[in-house]
């Protein structure tokens, strides 16, 4: 009995640390923006290779367009002048800024974005950390009957229409 307690233990202790050891990513604010919108990702590096880091890091992104992973990536990979620099606010945590819109810093003109792409990286490109996903809101569907706005759907949650 105490062998399995040992086991299931160990199992919870690796479960619990897994988001540590791959980076976090979320939207400051906690609301995911829509495709049209702006917004300021948060990157936590605890647990990746880059954690602890102390030079300039770099972020190599792009977005899910169309369901087509890493469009429209932002400059070349290794290339620290076409590349965005995080703003570190603390050990082990940066920002992004992405303005004026998802769209707008992706430089998309036309489709749907569903996620934003980052790769973490030092300025040397010799330590990254895995690909990281964040979402982004394609579009809002505005019913305007049967009182004009006065239901609004996210894509990202669900509705039951009957007839």
């Amino acid at each position: 009995m105490l062998l399995v307690k040992k086991h299931l233990l160990l199992l919870l202790l690796f479960i619990s640390s897994i988001q540590f050891c791959l980076g976090q990513l979320s939207w400051s604010g906690g609301t995911t923006p829509l495709q049209t919108q702006g917004g300021t990702i948060l990157i936590n590096l605890t647990g990746t290779p880059l954690a602890g880091a102390t030079g300039t890091l770099y972020a190599h992104t792009g977005v899910t367009l169309n369901g087509t992973l890493w469009q429209n990536t932002i400059g070349t990979w290794g290339n620290n002048a076409t590349q965005p620099t995080l703003t570190k606010l603390a050990t082990d945590q940066y920002q992004l800024v992405i303005t004026p819109s998802v769209m707008g810093y992706y430089e998309v003109t036309t489709g749907s974005i569903a996620m934003i792409s980052i790769v973490v990286r030092n300025a040397a490109g010799d330590v990254k950390t895995a690909d990281m996903f964040l979402n982004v809101v394609p579009f809002d569907l505005n019913l305007i009957s049967p009182t004009a706005g006065s239901t609004i759907f996210r894509t990202s949650g669900s509705v039951s229409v009957t007839a």
